[in-house]
């Protein structure tokens, strides 16, 4: 019953955190997805431009390379938020992540005192099952013209639950073998 309690309070006081730590991960890659491709973008036109303008010899010119014009790739720089900022964040990631946590924690505990053979399917169960549940609050809190925005954050809820819920059950996993 221990196991239980323990399961129960790392998923609710855990669990929003690894699902916020999961979004500004995901955010950042957002983001930064058009600074991304634009370095792609940079760097293929330049793998397929000769580096000196014809006629030359054939024979490798580092002059050539010399006469080009400086990299910049990314363009905007990362900064880290101020403390306002982050505590704002983690105030959010409780109140959003808070019940879909502690129930994921209730039913993973739940299951594994009757049924101590829970492994990782039967996690990413619960995470899946944790996340569609989110998922359609948030389609069904949404206005009808937000449809396609509410399905976008009906899948990032479903990964963030989903997520939380496998690490946790990773985290907790050894309290349980014992029990």
């Amino acid at each position: 019953m221990r196991a239980f309690w323990k399961t129960l309070l790392f998923y609710a006081l855990v669990g929003p955190l690894i699902g916020l730590f999961a979004l500004l991960v995901v955010s950042a890659v957002v983001a930064e997805w058009e600074s991304i491709t634009h370095a792609v973008g940079v760097l293929t036109a330049r793998a397929h431009r000769p580096p000196c303008e014809p006629p030359h010899d054939g024979i490798f010119d580092l002059r050539c390379f010399q006469r080009e014009e400086p990299l910049h790739l990314w363009p905007t720089e990362i900064g880290a938020p101020s403390l306002k900022i982050l505590s704002l964040y983690v105030f959010g990631a409780y109140a959003i992540g808070f019940i879909p946590a502690a129930l994921a924690g209730f039913l993973v505990g739940g299951i594994r005192l009757s049924d101590n053979k829970f492994g990782l399917r039967q996690a990413v169960l619960v995470g899946t099952l944790i996340g569609l549940t989110t998922g359609a609050v948030a389609v069904a809190q949404g206005s009808p013209g937000m449809a396609m925005r509410a399905l976008g954050v009906a899948a990032l809820l479903l990964f963030l639950c989903l997520f939380s819920t496998v690490v946790c059950w990773r985290l907790t996993d050894r309290w349980w073998r014992g029990a």
